[in-house]
């Protein structure tokens, strides 16, 4: 029985998929239910598992590929069986011009890698063989291709191009956000210094002890967590975004918080953050932490945020401006923990000192708002106590 291999839609905003790996190759037998290809999607990595037992007869899509939803990738079907019928035709002979222009190869089976590295580089694709399925140009095709030599003058003038990046999955989905969020909406920016010297002290002395009781030892940014989820139940209508000429306020508190793995910035959602106390907000944050880094995320723990904190500070940033994450409507942005000489009853003090911007739509938020907000979260910040359970 032949079995179709094809894109799937894991979520509603999925319109394509990018070939990651084949975990099986061509002539392997494969089991009902058995991952056979990861894929990645503009918010997961995701394997594919066989529809079918029988043997991966022909793979349609190579590594890096690009194709939509519902496109079949490849064919399982047992060894007697005709699959002719899914080889793509490709010309072997040049195709005669009758105007007397030499003649050409009608070549268009290239991957998408493919044609974009080949016009980097100014190669003619008719005459690049290509080795993949059906005579299918690929990406080491085009690497392996050695024209002839040009000369000097002609060369001299090109770039070499050292490396390719596809421009797919998540960062192609997150480039697709951040340029709405600049282009549609008017943004602004209120800024505020935070004294974290009682914070930076009170993590000194009980990180071995909350190890010990607790199980883990919330960082400075799990208190930033804690501190914006208060923030935003004292004002909610932060914790909002504009969709279709309304204001939606939202009853739960996600707080997205940005993760920095291989191909870029994802942002694992920890939910109802303002029902969560400081060690709890520590455990799930480094549980979602883990999840990402080792590519185990699912769509379910990107999705459903209502607000996004970006900590650079362990970057050594000492302070950025963020892009609002579309929908919501404001992002704090977080930089470095550093000591500075500040005036404290007339008198210079040596104080841990931490910069924060809030980046927030305009047609939402105002001046204010956003200040009365950064007010919040510096007061939980400047009194860490607030956070912490009463029984310590």
């Amino acid at each position: 029985m032949i079995s179709e291999v094809r894109m799937p839609r894991l979520d509603e905003d999925m319109i394509e998929g990018t070939i990651n790996d084949w975990i099986k190759r061509e002539g392997d037998f494969v089991k009902k239910g058995e991952p056979i290809v990861e894929i990645e999607t503009q918010k997961v990595n995701y394997q594919v598992e066989a529809p079918g037992s029988g043997v991966l007869r022909l793979i349609l899509v190579q590594r890096e590929e690009i194709v939509r939803i519902n496109t079949i990738i490849a064919i399982i079907a047992d060894p007697e069986e005709d699959i002719s019928s899914y080889r793509k035709p490709f010309p072997a002979s040049p195709v005669p011009d009758t105007s007397g222009i030499p003649s050409v190869t009608a070549r268009s089976l290239i991957s998408p890698i493919a044609r974009k590295l080949a016009d980097e580089r100014g190669l003619d694709i008719s005459k690049i063989q290509g080795t993949g399925p059906g005579g299918r140009i690929t990406k080491e095709d085009v690497l392996n291709y050695k024209p002839q030599e040009e000369s000097h003058a002609a060369s001299a003038t090109k770039k070499q191009v050292r490396q390719t990046l596809p421009f797919s999955g998540v960062r192609k989905a997150m480039a697709t956000r951040l340029l709405e969020s600049w282009h549609n909406s008017p943004r602004a920016e209120n800024y505020m210094r935070i004294d974290v010297t009682e914070l930076a002290r009170i993590r000194e002395k009980n990180q071995e002890e909350w190890e010990k009781r607790y199980g883990v030892r919330p960082s400075v940014n799990d208190f930033i967590i804690a501190a914006a989820a208060i923030a935003l139940r004292e004002h909610r209508i932060v914790n909002s975004a504009l969709l279709e000429g309304k204001i939606e306020v939202y009853e739960d508190i996600n707080i997205s918080i940005a993760v920095a793995y291989e191909k870029g910035l994802i942002t694992p959602v920890l939910r109802k953050a303002d029902v969560r106390d400081i060690f709890n907000i520590a455990r799930e944050s480094r549980r979602l932490t883990e999840l990402v880094r080792k590519g185990e995320h699912s769509s379910r723990i990107l999705s459903d945020s209502t607000f996004t904190i970006t900590n650079l500070g362990m970057f050594d940033v000492e302070f950025f401006v963020p892009i609002v994450n579309p929908p919501e409507s404001a992002i704090l942005a977080v930089g470095k923990v550093e000591k500075e000489p500040v005036v404290i009853n007339d008198a210079i003090a040596i104080r841990s000192m931490m910069r924060l911007c809030l980046a927030y739509d305009h047609r939402v938020l105002d001046g204010v708002m956003a200040a009365r907000f950064l007010q919040s979260v510096k007061r939980v910040l400047e009194n860490p106590a607030e956070v912490i359970p009463k029984d310590i």
